[in-house]
């Protein structure tokens, strides 16, 4: 099978989005996940004391794309459907990215040895409508990427599958329990919180703490409860 990469195109007649009543279905669902949840507690959080995953241990993690470099990671929630962080999809200055300007990596382990066969264009891209950034603390971090086309399940060689979504029982995680983090974070820390990043997909295990405790360590009394906290001196994706 050739690799190819699928292109991008702009189309005059096309919205910048998908519809609203798309979207909102599709945010629905995923309002009893943990997903609408901000794990880490900023951007910028880095992946320190982790491990490098097998290839396609994870095969629902997906790299974001500019001028042909990492700078995200999201999941596989359809052949079609990728889900992010909405801070990812606006630059330092807070503008928004165009959706012709990201491709996703698909089945990818290795970063930088990316496949052509890999990439996919996008053709909507959508942050939660109240997202704000850090005026509101990062609350409501999450958006959803349409692609172009449909992602075959098999391609040269490598795989690509949805995420399982957790259970509404499974919402509110309790303090003490262990969530998994993958990515291609940082994994050493380096000067004003910037390091390394890492080249290979890396996993870790994290602790999850109160929201009480999470506040004191932060001295941040208005840490809202939309968040999940963990505790980086067990195991961590936090600096």
């Amino acid at each position: 099978m050739h690799g190819r990469i699928i292109e991008g195109q702009e189309e005059s007649d096309e919205p910048e989005q998908e519809d609203a009543e798309t979207l909102e279905s599709l945010f629905a669902q995923l309002e009893p996940t943990l997903f609408n949840r901000t794990l880490l507690k900023r951007p910028d959080s880095a992946i320190f004391r982790v491990s490098t995953a097998l290839p396609l241990e994870f095969p629902f993690m997906v790299s974001l794309r500019k001028d042909g470099s990492h700078f995200c990671g999201g999941v596989l929630l359809s052949a079609q459907h990728v889900l992010t962080a909405a801070h990812c999809l606006f630059d330092a200055s807070g503008n928004k990215l165009q959706a012709n300007e990201i491709t996703v990596g698909v089945g990818l382990h290795n970063r930088i040895t990316n496949q052509p066969a890999n990439l996919f264009a996008v053709r909507f891209m959508n942050p939660h409508a109240n997202y704000r950034g850090w005026s509101t603390i990062y609350e409501h971090d999450i958006a959803m990427l349409t692609l172009r086309e449909q992602i075959p399940r098999s391609m040269s060689g490598t795989l690509a599958i949805r995420i399982v979504l957790p259970s509404s029982e499974r919402i509110n995680p309790r303090p003490g329990s262990i969530l998994l983090a993958a990515g291609w974070g940082q994994t050493v820390s380096g000067a004003r919180g910037y390091g390394k990043a890492a080249e290979k997909l890396q996993a870790a295990n994290m602790t999850v703490i109160s929201l009480s405790v999470c506040r004191q360590r932060l001295e941040d009394a208005h840490m809202p409860i939309t968040k999940i906290c963990v505790d980086s001196t067990v195991t961590t994706t936090c600096q």
